[in-house]
């Protein structure tokens, strides 16, 4: 700040001595030769009005007595000191300004340590959502996988459905062959029983006839007997003879009782092989229901494991669900945090440019 009493004069001297050393008479350097004093302002406009002074015409100048020049020069410092005085109200002034946006940026500076804390807590939970976002991809995948294997497990189900199927169908085929052999059989023994009852009623009406006509000879050989020994005293070769015939009819006698012993031998086998027949029919009627009895027993178990099956994969279902709509929240979140942390770094730019001090003005 230039001190008052500078004058113009003084400045032409010290101009005039800075040109007789040979130096360049600049502002720094007529300030310097001053001793550091007086504004550049008024020393540049000083300097001015003497290069103006020196350029015009001899003619032109006019001369200036001493008196003059002291109240020009008390002018010149009344000007300067109230210039000085401006300049140090504005310069308090923009000081006062300086501290006020000293202070405002410092509140600001403290609002944007606040906002980038918020910014870093929202970055943290941006980070945790992140990370609960993979956790919850990782999931999906694992949920996706789970899913794969039981679409796998459902084709081998399906599979070992489509074999149970087959297995069953053939156990049908298997029991319907069963029961056709069965019945084929029963028919057999149905046809084989009618006709060894046939063959037992021919043998036993054969028998029975037989033993008729035994006896009905044997009446008759007894009759002829009687008849004979009445007529034995007349007729001893008759009675040879009806002795001979009598010895004959007992042998046929034997014979036909030989003959029903061995008919009732034979319907004792008839009778064996029918309580056989019997057995028979009953193991296989077993059989057939022990069969049919297994197959109802495999039907309702993969009935029941495909129920199972079925409610494991639509539990599956809703979890896939639930993991989705959990991802597009999460997504969604996302999404929202990276719009607010966009409008925050807007708003730190502005703000920054805001509180930007203005450069202060040069003398």
């Amino acid at each position: 700040m230039a001190r008052g009493g500078i004058y113009k004069a003084e400045v032409q001297r010290a101009r005039e001595r800075l040109l007789a050393q040979g130096r360049n008479p600049s502002i720094d350097a007529v300030r310097a030769e001053l001793g550091h004093t007086g504004s550049k302002t008024t020393i540049h406009r000083y300097l001015k009005e003497i290069e103006e002074e020196e350029g015009a015409p001899s003619g032109s100048k006019i001369a200036v007595s001493e008196a003059l020049q002291e109240l020009v020069g008390r002018l010149s410092a009344r000007l300067q000191e109230e210039a000085d005085a401006r300049i140090t109200t504005l310069q308090a002034q923009h000081q006062a300004q300086l501290q006020a946006l000293e202070a405002s940026a410092q509140a600001q500076q403290a609002q944007l340590q606040e906002q980038q804390q918020r910014w870093q807590a929202q970055a943290e939970l941006l980070h945790a959502e992140r990370r609960a976002h993979q956790g919850a991809q990782e999931q999906l995948r694992a949920a996706e996988l789970a899913q794969a294997r039981q679409g796998q497990e459902n084709a081998d189900l399906k599979a070992r459905l489509g074999q149970e199927a087959q297995h069953r169908q053939s156990l049908e085929e298997k029991h319907q062959h069963a029961q056709r052999s069965l019945e084929h059989f029963r028919q057999a023994a149905k046809e084989q029983r009618e006709q060894q009852q046939r063959q037992h009623e021919q043998q036993a009406q054969y028998l029975q006839s037989e033993i008729r006509r035994q006896g009905q000879q044997l009446t008759a050989s007894q009759q002829a007997l009687a008849q004979a020994q009445q007529e034995a005293a007349a007729q001893a070769l008759a009675l040879a003879q009806a002795e001979q015939q009598a010895r004959q009819h007992q042998a046929e006698g034997a014979q036909s009782q030989a003959a029903l012993q061995a008919l009732e031998q034979a319907h004792a086998r008839l009778q064996a092989q029918h309580s056989a027949q019997a057995q028979a029919l009953q193991a296989a009627q077993e059989m057939a229901q022990k069969i049919a009895q297994e197959q109802e027993n495999a039907e309702q178990k993969a009935v029941q494991a495909l129920q199972n099956q079925r409610e494991t994969l639509q539990n599956l279902q809703q979890e896939q669900q639930q993991l989705q709509q959990r991802c597009q929240q999460l997504e969604q979140d996302n999404a929202r945090s990276q719009a607010m942390l966009q409008a925050h770094k807007e708003a730190f730019a502005l703000l920054a440019q805001q509180v930007r001090p203005p450069e202060p003005g040069r003398d």
